[in-house]
């Protein structure tokens, strides 16, 4: 019997960071994805992604330009179509190998991780319609344009007002709710989110990522002087980022690599004329955009989203008006990092995810903004 809520997705490996950031948004919209190539040492191909397309309630091949020229791409969509299980989708304005045209692809071609637009919620309701199951389970609202959601339920709505009152009422009350009203579970592999956490405003609960920097002397003043933290969820996979103190003093901040898909993912930054910080996140076969700051302006604002677990967008503004592009595109919870007295932004710490999960991105968890005198 196949697992009617997991979803394989099949992707040439230069498209590594688009499904990355589809497998993200779909996990989060309650599905259990399968999109991990690698192969374990003693495993076959067959043991172990064989079994996987094989298995799968619903299998998403990305076409692109890349992929339509993949042997390997072109065997498993073949192998989903056999199964009446497939659904393509374009990530590049490409044309589909032969024999694929006939079925009609979803186009993600701009799509940027955002889970609100029209495209992506079509994509959704397309997974729905094909394993015959919301992501929860419940029956499936077949009204075209509107949101996929389960049909009101007096039980589903009684069992989420007492699921929010338990915590307030007696242990034994919870359990005998707990067993009259039980809730859809949330698939194994995908942890329950947390809590977001803003540091400036719960310090004492927020887990703050270690910094190297460090006061300098009496006539200079220390670094970060003013900061802003701003968190997803730090986890055991999560390591933390700072660039040396000596680096940062070689002067302003001068350029910003950021290297993001749906995510930020990674970040290095610029100092003076020849400071260059550290290679800071998971940078492999992520696309990468080089910030130039305009000579003789200052980054004095940052704003951004959390979205979910991790920073999904940044954008840098100077005190000349210009601005960064944005980074990431990820929407979520919003933020806006500046100082007080209008100093400029001197360096960025932070913690980032670098283990592999087949249910985690690695993409940057929490970012700290540390504003000073040049």
């Amino acid at each position: 019997m196949h697992d009617l809520t997991n979803v394989f997705i099949s992707y040439a490996n230069e498209d590594a960071a688009s499904a990355e950031m589809l497998a993200d948004a779909l996990q989060r919209a309650g599905f259990s994805i399968w999109w991990d190539r690698q192969i374990p040492p003693g495993k076959t191909w067959d043991e172990v992604i064989g079994r996987a397309l094989d298995t799968a309630g619903c299998v998403i091949v990305l076409w692109s330009g890349t992929s339509v020229q993949s042997r390997w791409v072109r065997e498993e969509a073949e192998r989903a179509a056999s199964r009446s299980c497939l659904i393509p989708a374009l990530i590049e304005k490409v044309e589909p190998p032969l024999g694929f045209g006939r079925i009609q692809a979803a186009d993600l071609s701009q799509w940027r991780g955002d889970e609100r637009e029209p495209k992506f919620a079509n994509l959704v309701r397309a997974i729905s319609d094909l394993v015959r199951t919301t992501p929860n389970g419940a029956a499936l609202d077949q009204r075209v344009g509107e949101q996929v959601k389960p049909a009101p339920e007096p039980h589903r709505r009684r069992s989420k007002f007492l699921w929010i009152a338990a915590p307030l009422i007696a242990v034994g009350v919870t359990f005998y709710v707990a067993s009259q009203f039980p809730r859809a579970a949330r698939p194994e592999s995908e942890p329950a989110p947390p809590a977001k956490t803003v540091a400036a405003q719960n310090p004492a609960s927020a887990e703050k990522p270690v910094s190297p920097l460090k006061p300098g002397p009496s006539d200079n003043p220390p670094l970060g002087t003013s900061s802003s933290t701003h968190t997803g969820w730090i986890h055991q996979g999560c390591q933390p980022f700072a660039d040396p103190e000596a680096v940062v003093r070689r002067g302003p901040i001068t350029r910003i690599d950021v290297y993001h898909a749906g995510y930020i993912h990674g970040i290095r930054i610029w100092y003076g004329s020849d400071g260059i910080g550290d290679l800071h996140g998971y940078t492999q076969r992520i696309p990468v955009t080089e910030w130039k700051v305009p000579d003789g302006q200052r980054i004095t604002r940052v704003v951004g989203d959390i979205a979910g677990f991790y920073v999904g967008r940044l954008q840098f503004f100077t005190d000349g008006g210009q601005s960064s592009p944005q980074f990431g595109g990820t929407r979520g919870e919003p933020f806006v990092a500046t100082d007080p007295a209008k100093r400029a932004l001197r360096t960025i710490s932070g913690s980032a995810n670098l283990r592999r999960h087949p249910s985690l991105n690695r993409a940057v968890a929490s970012m700290t903004f540390h504003f000073g005198a040049p």
